[in-house]
């Protein structure tokens, strides 16, 4: 009896389509919140990629997504953040932080020497910066964002190029 009972609860737990154990999306993201504030950045990612992979609909997607993407980039697996920028900006084509992605996917570009993946990425930036100072009376926008792993990003949209900023550096920039 005691065996059959156990054996009916093994095969619940087995069948149920949401196992006890599983974290939600709320607990993942605190979980990697805690982690990069502990230093580890790894530990996080692995909540972060999480959360990206389960649940499309997640509120904390967005955020992770980039995250991953700037995880992968500054762990030089520049393939695997292409992958997730490229997905992030088909995602969320209409963030305000697509441009830190393109920025992203131009420096890999760049650094394959893809001239052609490069110039189609430049050209992307230029346009978007056209439609950010039509109606802007001053000759400089700023845009700040402050990533999930404590990266700050900045843009500064002058009138003859946009420059893409990491933690208090320029690290490209794009002429018009």
């Amino acid at each position: 009896m005691k065996n059959k009972i156990l054996s009916i609860g093994f095969l619940l737990i087995l069948l149920s389509p949401k196992p006890a154990f599983t974290q939600t999306d709320y607990e993942k993201y605190h979980s990697a919140l805690k982690a990069i504030k502990t230093g580890q950045e790894d530990f996080a990612f692995l909540d972060l990629l999480s959360l990206t992979k389960e649940d499309p609909q997640s509120k904390y997607r967005l955020v992770s997504l980039f995250a991953c993407g700037e995880y992968y980039f500054h762990k030089f697996n520049y393939r695997q953040a292409l992958n997730i920028f490229s997905e992030f900006i088909e995602d969320y084509p209409d963030s305000k932080i697509k441009p830190y992605a393109l920025f992203y996917i131009l420096k890999i570009a760049k650094s394959w020497k893809n001239a052609e993946m490069v110039e189609i990425l430049e050209n992307k930036i230029r346009d978007m910066k056209q439609v950010i100072l039509v109606f802007k009376e001053t000759n400089e926008y700023k845009y700040r964002y402050t990533s999930i792993l404590g990266r700050k990003y900045k843009l500064i949209y002058h009138i003859d190029r946009v420059e893409f900023n990491v933690d208090g550096e320029i690290v490209e920039q794009v002429s018009y």
